[in-house]
């Protein structure tokens, strides 16, 4: 059996209530119509109650009726009315438990339901979380490692280039000790040019000399003391060659300890050279290694970049999954009190029904009773209606 919705309000919830004022009213109907015994409840006279001498009633209860069809006919209504309103009364209790209990049998397994997921959303939520977490704590862990090595990478870059400044250095020094030396060599050779320009003079000297010597000679011949001259002029010649022969020996000493000095700094400016171009390839290799460090720290930076926007897009959808939760959880507070209302509803129907049902059984009771006692007293008016119909004939 279906029921209108609009069929639950007051009327639905109060049809026990009502049932039990009807049966209270026709009780104080009753009780008003044993206070009121002169008249009938179609409206007609009663007679009065037989009585004694002494103004007592006789003749036992005095009828409340005019007449047996009547009291029949209001009898037999007023059971209808109970009856009817007992079935409206069932009617109504039944439907509010057709219409409450699926409802609230659907209620709960939406409540289980949404409680599983509710569950399930707050584990993912915490996992994701987690999750974010840890990839923002290994991304920073790998640039700030990153960092390091780039740093190790630039301090000994710095080294390297202190190490080539050195070395250019020393080359430099090498070049212009070199240079010096080229030019204390041009310097010794211009001197021993000089020497041999000299000796080479000498020579021609000590050549002319002889020549005049021999010409002295001659002239000796001729003349004593012109050889006395000559061999003094030979004299000077002799030692003025000997003289430019030693200078042009220690011109070639200093040419060759020159020549010996230029070498040596020429092998060694060979190998500041060799350890200059180790340098640069070592400073070339920093500068590789630090562009791959640099790429690396890049690359940790984009890492670290990527998983601080994965944790910002994991916190923005932790925030979307909280503000969901708060709002399931709002729907939910809503669904429990719908719940709560509903399972009071229910409650109030299964209570009405039982109600109603116990006031069913305690009007049919009645009803039975009723119906006994009616029984009793129709068979007890039968004496007193034969009391009553005779009363005027003796009278």
């Amino acid at each position: 059996m279906t029921m209108d919705p609009g069929d639950h309000s007051p009327s639905s919830t109060d049809g026990p209530d009502d049932l039990d004022e009807v049966l209270t009213e026709r009780g104080r109907e009753d009780d008003a119509d044993r206070e009121r015994p002169g008249e009938c409840p179609c409206g007609n006279k009663l007679r009065p109650p037989a009585r004694r001498a002494d103004g007592s009633r006789h003749g036992g209860r005095p009828s409340k009726y005019c007449s047996a069809a009547c009291r029949s006919r209001f009898r037999t209504g007023r059971r209808k009315a109970q009856q009817q309103e007992v079935a409206e009364a069932t009617r109504r209790a039944l439907a509010l438990g057709e219409q409450y209990l699926p409802a609230l049998e659907q209620t709960q397994e939406l409540g289980a339901e949404l409680r599983e997921l509710l569950r399930a959303i707050t584990v993912t939520q915490a996992q994701m979380l987690k999750d974010a977490e840890e990839d923002a704590e290994e991304a920073i862990a790998t640039a700030e490692q990153q960092e390091a090595i780039a740093a190790v990478a630039e301090v000994a870059r710095g080294r390297a280039q202190e190490q080539a400044e050195e070395e250019r250095r020393r080359r430099t020094t090498a070049v212009r000790t070199q240079h010096e030396a080229e030019a204390r060599a041009a310097e010794a050779k211009e001197r021993a040019d000089q020497a041999d320009e000299r000796a080479r003079e000498a020579a021609e000297r000590a050549d002319a000399a002889l020549e005049k010597e021999r010409e002295a000679r001659r002239e000796a011949k001729e003349e004593g003391e012109a050889r006395v001259k000559a061999d003094a002029a030979a004299e000077v010649a002799r030692r003025e060659r000997d003289t430019a022969v030693e200078e042009r020996k220690a011109a070639e000493q200093r040419e060759a300890a020159l020549r010996t000095q230029c070498d040596n700094q020429a092998a060694q400016l060979s190998t500041l050279t060799e350890h200059l171009r180790a340098a640069r390839g070592e400073v070339a290799e920093l500068k590789r290694q630090k562009e791959t460090e640099t790429e690396r720290a890049a690359s940790a930076e984009r890492r670290a970049e990527q998983a601080q926007a994965d944790a910002r897009e994991a916190r923005q959808e932790t925030k979307t999954v909280r503000e969901e939760l708060r709002d399931v959880r709002a729907e939910l507070k809503d669904v429990r009190g719908s719940l709560a209302t509903a399972e009071r509803d229910a409650g109030e129907a299964a209570t009405a029904l039982a109600v109603a049902q116990t006031k069913l059984a305690e009007a049919q009771d009645r009803q039975r009773d009723l119906e006994r006692r009616l029984a009793t007293a129709e068979q007890k008016e039968q004496p007193e209606r034969t009391t009553d119909t005779e009363a005027p004939d003796r009278q």
